[in-house]
């Protein structure tokens, strides 16, 4: 018994001691790296690595990031279509231009500014002087002024002799004599700081007057110019031809991203103009205009946005949908079981004004809605079917 027990406890360490060194064991007869090949594995394991690292490339440059396209589609087809616009804007304009009422301006413009040169001319020249001098002075000034400011409060702060010789300093500071030179005089001045202040205190006063004058000079070529410019405004349709090529100068700068709102109050986050890049647009935009793509028209009342500014409530709370959602139109248009208020359809429109407008009993922007509330009221609907805004008390 002993020596079973013995040889028990003993058995692993007599295996350890037979155990020889891997590079002194024979090498087996089926050894898989002897008798086969890795090359398909590793082959088949090499495609499997670049398959998965072109489709991360491409689920976050294109795949999960439509907006992308839609954004590089945009530029170049609005680039187009304003540079279409642009010529046609201008022969608008110059029609304009060209009729009795227009020239007849331009010529009491003309008239007005050749009458009052002479009075302007004089003014510009007292104002390059007044300048020119408060050049030659300001520098100085103000470093004097500084010094002395700084002294007057350390005056204020302290007390006894230590206030006593802030005050002797002041004094020395204002009586000391400051070098400038001024405009037409070839040796340079001695001036002292009151000197200076009087000096700086009188030109800033005559500077201005002069600018007081040139206005009231100004004010009639002004008057026409608004009048030119409100007869334009008035008779023509769109923008200017300068306004388009404003657009197309902003295009070359266009800022590839995001374009998200967020309103704190409203506790909104809103990105549906990441890709409905021509909602705001100040031009009117078609589908046609953009080869077809209703996502880069305009929005189809621009009334509407003047009262429901989308830089301030979006587009969700009116349209519903996903307004953070940008990985695909079907997220971002809420069209999905996750999402609880989808967009509305294009016959549902105006369902969202009743959103904010509930109770009230029409609304001039949304004709469908107003006539399915008088429909709703005029027959007695609300008898069997009760909705907020249609009591019998408050229709009484």
């Amino acid at each position: 018994m002993v020596q079973r027990l013995r040889k028990f406890i003993l058995s692993p360490v007599n295996w350890w001691k037979s155990r020889r060194p891997f590079w002194e064991r024979p090498v087996p007869e089926d050894d898989p790296i002897v008798t086969s090949s890795l090359a398909t594995p590793l082959a088949v394991s090499s495609l499997l690595l670049m398959v998965t690292l072109i489709w991360a490339f491409y689920e976050e440059g294109w795949g999960l990031r439509p907006w992308k396209r839609h954004q590089t589609e945009f530029v170049h087809l609005y680039q187009s279509f304003l540079q279409g616009l642009q010529p046609q804007q201008a022969t608008q304009e110059g029609e304009i231009k060209a009729s009795g009422r227009y020239q007849e301006l331009e010529q009491q413009l003309q008239q007005a500014e050749e009458t009052l040169k002479p009075q302007l001319d004089e003014i510009e020249s007292e104002e390059q002087m007044i300048e020119s001098r408060l050049r030659a002075i300001e520098k100085t000034f103000t470093t004097a002024r500084s010094e002395i400011q700084s002294t007057i409060y350390l005056i204020e702060t302290t007390e006894g002799s230590i206030s006593k010789k802030h005050d002797k300093e002041r004094q020395r500071l204002e009586q000391s004599s400051y070098e400038v030179v001024l405009p037409g005089e070839k040796a340079p001045s001695e001036l002292t700081y009151l000197e200076l202040e009087k000096m700086f205190v009188s030109l800033k006063e005559r500077q201005g007057k002069v600018r007081t004058r040139k206005v009231g000079v100004l004010q009639k070529p002004g008057q026409i110019r608004r009048e030119m410019d409100a007869y334009i405004k008035n008779r023509m349709e769109g923008l200017t031809a300068a306004q388009v090529a404003g657009l197309r100068y902003s295009l070359d700068n266009f800022q590839y991203g995001i374009q998200q709102l967020h309103n704190a109050d409203m506790g909104l986050v809103d990105r549906c103009q990441s890709c409905h890049l021509g909602t705001t647009q100040p031009v009117v935009i078609k589908a046609s205009d953009m080869g077809g793509k209703e996502l880069f028209a305009s929005h189809p009342n621009k009334a509407l946005l003047e009262v429901h500014d989308p830089e301030v409530f979006g587009c969700s709370p009116c349209h519903n949908g996903n307004g953070i959602g940008t990985v695909s139109t079907q997220q971002g248009h809420g069209a999905y079981k996750h999402w609880l208020w989808p967009l509305y359809a294009s016959e549902n429109i105006e369902a969202g004004c009743m959103r904010c407008h509930g109770d009230a009993a029409r609304l001039e922007m949304a004709p469908i809605l107003s006539a399915g509330r008088e429909q709703f009221r005029s027959r007695g609907c609300f008898g069997c079917h009760p909705r907020q805004g249609f009591d019998r008390e408050r229709l009484e």
